[in-house]
């Protein structure tokens, strides 16, 4: 028996439990939040309807219960989303995700990082009114990132740059080589050059 075995065996048990004593009592945001633990827990082997199934339950398990664990819930499944391609959907699930952070949380690091991702999406369309809606996101974020609520985390913060310095590259924006230039002197102390992407994402553990 694998770990992602003992994960699902746990989180099914714990979910049979919840769904027996919601009868008498209102469990509805453990429930979410077991539905979610299973969702990350699929995705993570591949299985993507059975996640996207457990996401669907959690979405509809934790809407105006507690509003943080709820935006998370459409984060994460933005990102599955993106991953698996589908970009209509990933795009609307982080515009949610990010209206409920900035309602909740304000200039926050997940705010920010709900704005990158959707970001991301824009920029995968790669016309240029899509690029265009890539780049006012991504300064938003950078905002975010740079105001004092967040105490400019280097590593988000440079991440953030880095792709907005592609979007402004891929539009002819000459700000795009100072920003990259930038980008990478915010984390020159990790004794890495980074140059591409895939090096400013695995900076940050969590999307």
């Amino acid at each position: 028996m694998t770990d992602y075995d003992d994960a699902r065996f746990y989180n099914e048990m714990s979910l049979r439990i919840k769904d027996h004593w919601a009868k008498d009592l209102d469990l509805r945001y453990l429930q979410s939040l077991s539905y979610q633990n299973m969702a990350t827990m699929y995705g993570q082997t591949g299985r993507f309807v059975e996640a996207a199934d457990c996401f669907e339950k959690a979405l509809s398990l934790g809407a105006d219960l507690y509003i943080i664990r709820w935006a998370l819930s459409h984060h994460n499944y933005g990102c599955m989303q993106a991953l698996r391609g589908d970009a209509i959907l990933a795009k609307r699930l982080f515009e949610k995700a990010y209206e409920l952070r900035q309602s909740s949380l304000g200039d926050h690091y997940d705010t920010a990082a709900s704005l990158h991702m959707l970001a991301g999406c824009y920029q995968k369309e790669r016309d240029k009114r899509s690029l265009e809606m890539a780049r006012e996101l991504l300064l938003e974020a950078v905002r975010i990132l740079e105001s004092k609520a967040c105490s400019r985390d280097s590593r988000r913060l440079a991440r953030t740059k880095f792709k907005l310095s592609i979007v402004l590259d891929s539009l002819g924006d000459p700000k795009a080589q100072p920003l990259r230039a930038e980008a990478q002197s915010l984390v020159a102390g990790d004794g890495n050059l980074f140059t591409d992407e895939a090096a400013f994402d695995a900076l940050v553990s969590y999307v």
